[in-house]
């Protein structure tokens, strides 16, 4: 079955590539690389072959993320808390909409959904103090779509010498920008002594009903957004004032809470293709939950072609997630090219990123080998949730690269826990001539290097032992 397969692969590069080796030449090459014992011409053969793979080009479909405003949603019902609003003064109160103790004006009675929402006094008309007051998002919004847009729900009474309307901010509340409903601010004559400021009131009938609004802030795409709702009272009447509830965002993410931090761990790989390990750190700062996000991988080539996503896991970002997923794996084929690649990871919706991180790799050649695929690791919420991953879950010796090499070889065993590890190299006589490991290690990938300056070319045999989990012996080939 290796045969085959070996030899499908080799007329696959031969068809993706247009080089005219012969059917003769093919099985030649094949038969080379699986003898126990080459002969020299077989050597030569084999090391010709491995020349012309490692300067082919993969060919690859470039992949170039695209957004979809209605898949980068944020929603906030403010049943669990007020976020993503903090009050800049006590005017503004999160909780419980509950009836009015003014009957003339007596508010909604109860939030638009659910227990909780955001009033000029929960149950009580406003202040009857004059002010100027803001309830704004504690965190700026990292605006991804020049189609994006927010809603919500309101209940408001208010006498036409008052109001609220709605701003953003894109330099952390510095300085405030007005915005303006799709539908229009019902009263466009302005507040009186409120600098005649357009805005939300009674100027054109009571709006003693929940309502929804919208607003487009597409004109920000690439921008840090704060959204920021200010109310201003008079002393001369008391009327409820405004109820907003259920909040939503499109075409936004969080800008800062939310971080992703990837450390390669293993980023050497063999020409005969192999595994590279990774760690991955997500940390959530906010009391928010962010569904329908998800994982996704790609890596960038030695030709700066982009190929993937390799990976593709939904998942929850829950409140205060601080979690690390350790010994994510990224299998890298054989036929894959030789160079330095970038391996990035990214969380976002849809393919719409908001965070990304990345680390790089090397691969060493271009020979035939056991790996075909780009398969990732995959993961579930369960292993999100309480930082376990899929690690190792068997003991291997993997291929030495480069092999047939020149002084030098580099050697990787792999643990799925920790273990006593031997590693060592013989000669065709049984003879140990180098000790390359003999201790304990952790669970994961070790590399350990061989050199042979001081030896004879010729054949030699790697063994790795760990005491009634692995005994496994490799041949090498050392050419000077």
């Amino acid at each position: 079955m290796k045969r085959l397969v070996l030899l499908a692969g080799l007329l696959l590069l031969v068809a993706s590539t247009g080089f005219a080796w012969t059917e003769a030449q093919l099985n030649q090459i094949e038969e080379a690389a699986i003898a126990a014992n080459p002969t020299p011409e077989q050597v030569q053969l084999l090391q010709q072959y491995m020349d012309w793979r490692d300067a082919q080009t993969m060919p690859v479909t470039p992949y170039v993320p695209g957004n979809s405003v209605d898949d980068l949603e944020e929603f906030w019902d403010f049943e669990g808390s007020g976020d993503p609003f903090v009050p800049e003064a006590a005017e503004w109160e999160w909780g419980e909409p509950l009836p009015s103790s003014d009957t003339a004006h007596p508010g909604p009675g109860s939030a638009y959904s659910g227990t909780n929402a955001w009033a000029t006094g929960l149950a009580r008309p406003h202040g009857a103090t004059a002010g100027d007051e803001w309830l704004w998002t504690s965190e700026p919004f990292n605006i991804q779509d020049d189609e994006a847009y927010f809603t919500y729900w309101h209940w408001y009474d208010y006498f036409y010498w008052e109001g609220y309307n709605v701003w953003a901010s894109i330099d952390g509340g510095a300085t405030w920008e007005l915005l303006y409903p799709d539908a229009g601010y019902p009263d466009m004559q302005g507040f009186d002594g409120f600098l005649d400021q357009v805005g939300f009131n009674n100027r054109n009938g009571v709006h003693d009903y929940w309502g929804q609004e919208t607003f487009q802030i597409g004109q920000y795409d690439g921008e840090e957004v704060m959204i920021g709702f200010r109310h201003w009272a008079t002393s001369v009447v008391e009327y409820y004032g405004v109820c907003f509830d259920d909040f939503e965002l499109f075409g936004t993410a969080p800008a800062g809470p939310v971080d992703l931090d990837l450390t390669g761990t293993v980023t050497t790989i063999p020409p005969s293709g192999g595994i590279v390990y990774y760690d991955a750190h997500l940390i959530n700062i906010t009391g928010q939950t962010f569904a329908n996000v998800r994982f996704w991988t790609e890596v960038t080539l030695p030709n700066n072609q982009v190929f993937g996503p390799l990976t593709q896991i939904p998942f929850t970002i829950q409140p205060f997630m601080d979690v690390t997923v350790q010994a994510l794996t990224q299998e890298i084929p054989d036929i894959a090219p030789s160079g330095t690649y970038t391996f990035t990871g990214y969380v976002g919706r849809t393919q719409g990123p908001y965070i990304d991180d990345d680390f790089t790799f090397e691969k060493t050649g271009v020979a035939a080998g056991d790996y075909h695929t780009w398969e990732g690791s995959t993961f579930t919420i369960e292993d999100l949730m309480y930082g376990t991953a899929s690690v190792p879950n068997t003991y291997a010796l993997q291929d030495a690269w480069p092999n047939p090499f020149n002084a030098a070889t580099n050697v990787s065993v792999v643990l799925p826990e920790s273990a006593d590890l031997s590693v060592a190299v013989f000669n065709t006589l049984g003879q140990k001539v180098a000790e390359l490991a003999n201790s304990k290690f952790s669970a994961g990938t070790h590399t350990f290097t061989f050199d042979g300056s001081n030896l004879a070319s010729g054949i030699y045999f790697v063994n790795a032992q760990v005491p009634g989990q692995l005994n496994a012996m490799q041949k090498i080939t050392m050419i000077k």
